[in-house]
């Protein structure tokens, strides 16, 4: 007497339930790895752009911001009535640090540790 079988052994689900365990942990570790890139990318991204502004604010006023308000980048935004040289939240702003040399001719732009 031949039996009918249906459905699948034990065995085999574990088998399925493990294979998909290790590939969702791989696209999760992907994953993150991509996020931390992508971050970096937009970190880079801003200090040229905000080095572009520093240097269209020189160009402008004929001298670089001041480092020593406690937000010096902030100068960078405008206020009513003045010109934008940067268009970034500032929030987003304060992740970084802008340094002017003792000559006051050049200047260091990095990202601040959190």
């Amino acid at each position: 007497m031949l039996k009918n079988k249906n459905g699948f052994t034990l065995i085999e689900v574990l088998v399925v339930v493990v294979i998909i365990g290790l590939l969702s942990n791989m696209a999760i570790v992907n994953y993150g790895q991509k996020t931390k890139e992508a971050k970096d990318v937009v970190a880079q991204g801003n200090i040229v752009n905000i080095m572009t502004a520093i240097e269209l604010y020189e160009m402008e006023k004929g001298y670089y911001p001041d480092d020593t308000p406690e937000d010096p980048l902030t100068v960078l935004l405008g206020e009513e009535g003045t010109t934008k040289f940067l268009k970034i939240k500032e929030e987003d702003l304060a992740g970084y640090e802008y340094i002017l040399s003792d000559d006051k001719k050049s200047y260091t732009i990095s990202i601040k540790e959190s």
